[in-house]
């Protein structure tokens, strides 16, 4: 029985990457067609809008998809409860993050056109229907349907590809019209996921209730210490570029970031496959050792993936993006190995949600801050985008540091997450 669910979690995780492979590289033919048709300033724009949004719809969030996830995938789940209570929420965490950010965007957005900002208003539109789309994809995940969750993912960014190359065809490649196409695909992944969900028989006792309010904030709240910061730790390189350097910088920096995002890619499938597995096992013991064979698998599959990658960067990315983005390489190299040990950090810190300690991921990402903001305060102005990329790799380096250690209270060393010992069940 054990090896047959070995085998069924290997093949979720098989899929689920596949399905990811596929989503990046639709993101990297649009992100190249986009680069070619816009050019390095006119793509920093595009950058600068589409920035700030999901980031409010994060910050918002109050670390609610993750809870969502894990109260799912518990074996005394009320899933009516759940939903009803998580989607009521949701929709007064909507109200207060767009308000806010409607009157913030002229201040993030300073060195920016004011077509930039107005644009980055309109995809405002964007938060409430994620938030509600976010979590019914988070029940679907609990309830380890990955077969309805990876159409779901994939309808955005293949959606995306196609509304760019239609508006390419049509000169209508305009910051406006590109966030009105984003716009359309999150609500037709809401109104997919709202279907899936009622075929799937999971609207039945649909209600709301206050103790479980208690229960998703009182575990979302530490999610969401560390999920914030993190989106700091991750998104603060591109917010001081929009906010105080030319378009240009950002447009060649975001090429850099997708040309190099294949280890990341990796992390998320296994962490969107391994969670909810976790946090289903009965014991802590055996979802502990769960997660040791999980890491073990990602460090096999992860290191040589990312040596290959860095080997062709410096022909694939002139080769694909033009001439002009040859100067990212340096930047690239660096955020693959960047990529390779954000992507340990996340799977572990997942597989600490799994267990019911959101705070091992959250001190690490909140310990991570200052390392972000120091370097990339002391590297930007001197080195530009590859100093972006350094105070990337050091700061993630010290968020798996702090990861690793937190997980020693649940009887994990590093030698048996490096795959020096064996994991309980797999002698």
């Amino acid at each position: 029985m054990l090896r047959t669910a070995k085998l069924h979690l290997r093949s979720s995780v098989l899929r689920t990457f596949a399905t990811s492979t596929a989503i990046t590289g639709v993101g990297l033919a649009n992100s190249v067609l986009l680069a070619r048709s816009l050019g390095a300033t006119r793509r920093g724009e595009l950058a600068a809008v589409l920035l700030w949004p999901p980031f409010v719809g994060s910050v918002a969030g109050l670390g609610m998809y993750t809870a969502i996830t894990y109260f799912t995938a518990r074996k005394d789940s009320q899933l009516g409860v759940v939903m009803g209570t998580a989607l009521t929420c949701g929709a007064l965490q909507a109200t207060i993050g767009v308000l806010a950010a409607y009157f913030l965007l002229p201040f993030l957005l300073y060195d920016q056109s004011a077509s930039v900002v107005s644009s980055a208003r309109l995809y405002l539109t964007y938060v409430p229907m994620s938030f509600a789309s976010q979590y019914l994809l988070s029940i679907l995940q609990g309830k380890l349907y990955f077969g309805a969750l990876n159409l779901l993912r994939s309808i955005v960014p293949v959606g995306y590809f196609i509304g760019t190359v239609g508006l390419v065809l049509l000169h209508r490649l305009e910051l406006q019209n590109v966030v009105i196409v984003q716009i359309g695909l999150q609500l037709i992944v809401l109104l997919m996921a709202a279907a899936i969900i009622a075929i799937k028989g999971l609207l039945t006792g649909i209600s709301v209730d206050r103790h479980m309010i208690r229960q998703l904030m009182s575990y979302g709240s530490r999610v969401y210490a560390g999920e914030m910061t993190g989106n700091v730790n991750t998104r603060l390189d591109q917010m001081l570029l929009a906010g105080l350097f030319p378009p240009k910088m950002l447009g060649l920096y975001v090429v850099a970031v997708a040309a190099a995002s294949g280890p990341e890619m990796l992390a998320n499938a296994v962490r969107i496959v391994s969670s909810p597995r976790i946090a289903g096992f009965d014991t802590k013991a055996d979802g502990s050792a769960q997660l040791v064979r999980t890491f073990n698998r990602y460090l096999k599959a992860s290191l040589p993936f990312a040596a290959a990658l860095a080997l062709v960067l410096p022909f694939l990315i002139p080769m694909v993006y033009g001439r002009d983005f040859r100067a990212t390489v340096p930047t690239a190299e660096i955020l693959v190995l960047a990529g390779v040990v954000l992507g340990a950090a996340v799977v572990l810190g997942a597989g600490g949600q799994a267990l019911g300690d959101p705070w091992i991921a959250s001190k690490a990402q909140i310990c991570a801050v200052p390392v972000t903001i120091g370097l990339l305060l002391f590297l930007l102005p001197r080195f530009g985008i590859l100093g972006a990329g350094l105070a990337s790799l050091a700061a993630y380096t010290a968020q798996l540091i702090i990861v690793v250690l937190g997980l020693h209270k649940h009887g994990l060393s590093w030698r048996g997450l490096a795959g020096m010992r064996k994991a309980r069940g797999d002698a």
